[in-house]
């Protein structure tokens, strides 16, 4: 017998994966040096917590899948976490998960037990391989028409008070612009700013980068107007740079609303995500807007405001890859995955060939 060759026989074949899986523990406490190493890649906060939430799900599924089993054994090998990904994925899609949070989810583990192979803590990464579940196609993608569009922020337009001046700079820079929510809501004063002829709004991406686009004129005159109602309210004369530009609002009685010395600024110092998802709604309900799908009704989130920018750019005339910069998309193929119009009859493919 070779020498070292009893020893390949009695080793198992993979190491315990209660072993690998002892450090997730402490990722999942957003202990910051075991979260650094799970996942160097994730360059902000926000981000290594989304995927320690992630990995929390996976670790929750697995506690329940060995709490079911009848061996009573407390380790398992790589071979069985596994078929344990492949459950997660199938539990998931059973319990109608959105499709992309199970994409997500998964692509979040392949990338942590990909780093732990990397160091050399596992054989191999049991999480690859393990494929997604396909995302249902572009009448999920709901967006908004131009005449829709209009119709929102004219329902802004007749509210006179700071919560229209308000809604409708905010709603105007999120159609105009397609930043996303997250985007918007860290802006402060500083973020719209001259640069020569134009004006730019210059906010951190996602992943942390530093990114500016353009803003229109017509934005900025609304973005002004909110700008100095806001600083009525806060009764210091003009703010400073890095005030919040986006607060939430008290508002008085009904007949009162005109009256900008009854409105007062909100404890909190920011507007929230909610308040954010409240007031795309409520302008959508005010402009007589409702979405199906499949004969379903579906609310319209500041997402679908987003895709509405790439669809209305790109049915306009705009090449592509312009939208894709504008909006800050890695891959082309996601800024097509916004475009909801692509099946459009107005500009068909079989309108390009004629003599046949």
């Amino acid at each position: 017998m070779r020498r070292g060759g009893a020893a390949r026989m009695t080793d198992p074949p993979f190491p315990p994966a209660a072993l690998v899986l002892a450090d997730a523990v402490r990722v999942i406490q957003l202990d910051p040096e075991a979260v650094a190493l799970a996942f160097p890649r994730a360059r902000t906060a926000n981000t290594r917590r989304a995927y320690a939430q992630d990995l929390r799900h996976f670790l929750d599924f697995v506690a329940s899948i060995r709490h079911q089993a009848t061996t009573g054994s407390s380790d398992f090998d790589l071979v069985e976490l596994r078929r344990i990904c492949i459950a997660w994925r199938d539990w998931m899609t059973e319990t109608e998960a959105a499709p992309r949070t199970v994409n997500r989810r998964l692509a979040c583990l392949r990338s942590y037990f990909r780093e732990k192979v990397l160091r050399g803590e596992m054989t191999y990464n049991p999480a690859a391989g393990v494929e997604g579940v396909k995302v249902r196609g572009d009448a999920e993608l709901i967006t908004l028409t131009q005449d829709e569009a209009r119709a929102m922020l004219d329902a802004c337009r007749a509210d006179m008070s700071p919560l229209g001046l308000r809604d409708l700079a905010l709603l105007s820079l999120l159609l105009r612009t397609g930043v996303r929510s997250s985007e918007l809501l860290g802006a402060t004063h500083a973020s719209i700013g001259a640069e020569e002829e134009w004006h730019a709004f210059q906010y951190r991406a996602k992943g942390g980068d530093r990114r500016r686009t353009k803003v229109p004129a017509d934005v900025v005159a609304r973005l002004d107007a909110w700008r100095e109602a806001l600083e009525y309210l806060a009764q210091r004369g003009p703010l400073p740079p890095e005030a919040p530009l986006w607060r939430g609002l008290r508002g008085p009685r009904r007949h009162e609303r005109h009256r900008i010395d009854r409105w007062g600024l909100h404890r909190s110092p920011r507007l929230s995500k909610s308040g954010l998802d409240d007031v795309v709604a409520r302008r959508c309900r005010q402009a007589g807007i409702a979405k199906l799908v499949r004969g379903q009704a579906v609310g319209v989130t500041p997402h679908v405001l987003r895709r509405t920018f790439v669809t209305l750019a790109r049915d306009a005339g705009c090449e592509i890859d312009r939208i894709q910069y504008a909006v800050g998309h890695a891959d082309l193929r996601t800024t097509q995955a916004y475009y909801a119009n692509r099946d459009a009859f107005h500009d068909h493919a079989v309108d390009y060939l004629h003599g046949l």
